[in-house]
């Protein structure tokens, strides 16, 4: 956060919602105070759920995220909170809009993937949709899973397949 404050730089940390309790409700009374120690706005949206729509039944992937369902909820609701609270410019350059809308339909077959493979309880086991981003774009290699490296959104495969004794 110094670097980023150092360097003019501008911006709000936020709690997404989770589907269990926060264990030591302090330690987010804690974050919240250095947060905003450097001069930024933090807002936590942990009892926000139900005001959402989101619920813990349908809405998670585990404990820790989201699925699509409720990410396109969280999403929905974070845009509006940024809109009324923040003074956003829309004004760009041809080079960016265009940027930002290569952007946006890769990220809608994405999405569209993640959604179909959720419906049919696929996406169960993936961690995030990151998932489904080309290679150069992930940051799977973290699970030991990377994405196809073509511009279709597919599931992974093994980066390491087993070794069969």
């Amino acid at each position: 956060m110094s670097i980023v404050k150092h360097r003019g730089g501008k911006g709000a940390f936020a709690r997404f919602p989770h589907e269990k309790k926060v264990k030591n409700p302090q330690v987010l009374c804690d974050v919240k105070e250095l947060v905003e120690s450097y001069g930024y706005d933090f807002a936590s949206f942990e009892g926000d759920k139900e005001f959402i729509g989101i619920n813990e039944r349908d809405d998670f992937y585990n404990s820790e995220h989201l699925n699509i369902n409720g990410s396109r909820k969280f999403t929905a609701y974070m845009g509006k909170y940024l809109s009324d609270n923040y003074r956003l410019n829309a004004d760009h350059s041809p080079e960016i809009q265009s940027a930002w809308g290569e952007c946006a339909r890769r990220a809608d077959k994405v999405i569209s993937a993640c959604a179909r493979d959720t419906d049919l309880s696929l996406g169960n086991h993936y961690f995030e949709m990151s998932v489904y981003l080309p290679y150069n774009f992930s940051s799977s290699l973290a699970t030991n899973k990377v994405a196809d490296t073509n511009n279709d959104a597919k599931p992974v495969k093994e980066l390491n397949p087993p070794v069969k004794k």
